[in-house]
C-alpha cells in the first residue's frame, strides 16, 4: 500500500509471480520514484509503477521514466566493453571488438597515465597553482 498526495491508500495490484522493487529513475534530475515490476520466475523487469510515497514527484512520471525499464532487456544493449581496433573507422560502429573488463580497465588506466604525463609538459600561466 502507498499513499498518494491526498493521503489516500493506493494499492499496487500484483500479478502472480511478480514483486515490486522500490527505486527511482535516473534519467534526469527529478529522480522520480518508481516501483519496478519484476517477474520472480525470470528475474526480469516487466514494467514500472509510480511511487506515490515519493516526496518530490508524488506519483508523477514522464514518458522517459515510464519506459526506462525497457533498456535493461533490449537486444541492442551493450553488455561487454568494446575497444576500438581500427582508428580509421572512427565515428562508425565498425572497428570495435569485445574485450574483458580487466583489459578495458587496463587500457583506461594506461590512457589516463599517458594523459597525465602529457599534461605535466603543458604550462598553464593562469592556473591557481602557478607561482
Amino acid at each position: 500500500m502507498q499513499r498518494d498526495k491526498f493521503f489516500k491508500e493506493v494499492e499496487n495490484v500484483l500479478h502472480p509471480n511478480e514483486t515490486l522493487v522500490k527505486t527511482h529513475c535516473a534519467y534526469c534530475g527529478m529522480q522520480c520514484g518508481m516501483n519496478l515490476r519484476v517477474n520472480v520466475a525470470t528475474n526480469k523487469i516487466i514494467g514500472v509503477e509510480p511511487r506515490y510515497d515519493w516526496p518530490v514527484t508524488v506519483g508523477k512520471m514522464c514518458p522517459k521514466g515510464v519506459t526506462a525499464y525497457q533498456q535493461t532487456n533490449h537486444d541492442d544493449r551493450i553488455l561487454t566493453p568494446l575497444i576500438r581496433d581500427d582508428a580509421s573507422l572512427k565515428g562508425t560502429k565498425e572497428g570495435f571488438r569485445e574485450a574483458s573488463w580487466d583489459e578495458a580497465y587496463d587500457l583506461i588506466a594506461k590512457k589516463f597515465s599517458e594523459l597525465q604525463k602529457n599534461m605535466e609538459k603543458i604550462h598553464y600561466p593562469f592556473s591557481a597553482a602557478y607561482q
